[in-house]
């Protein structure tokens, strides 16, 4: 069920690499990042993908400090176990995100 959630954030994050996105996008984006925090955060699978969906909008909008904010949180989620570890292909997501700065 999560899945929904993180694939409409995903979706976000596509069209915010593409085009500016409008105020009702990012509600949009936060009303399903809150649904997954409230809801599927106690999966640490779930929290790692949500952090770092996370991580690519906030890239994607040139924020870089809130993301990599982000990932300090994640890594603190990681050392605690309530967060996985990046997978290989979230790797490569966080290293194609740091080589866009």
């Amino acid at each position: 069920k999560a899945d929904v959630y993180l694939n409409h954030m995903s979706s976000v994050v596509a069209l915010a690499k593409e085009a500016p996105l409008s105020s009702r996008q990012l509600d949009s984006f936060q009303t399903s990042l809150k649904k997954v925090e409230q809801t599927f955060f106690d999966s640490p699978s779930v929290r790692a993908e949500a952090y770092l969906t996370e991580m690519e909008l906030h890239s994607a909008l040139g924020d870089l400090k809130t993301a990599e904010q982000i990932e300090e949180v994640w890594h603190h989620d990681i050392e605690t176990g309530n967060a996985d570890k990046p997978s290989k292909a979230a790797s490569d997501r966080i290293t194609k995100l740091k080589s866009a700065k």
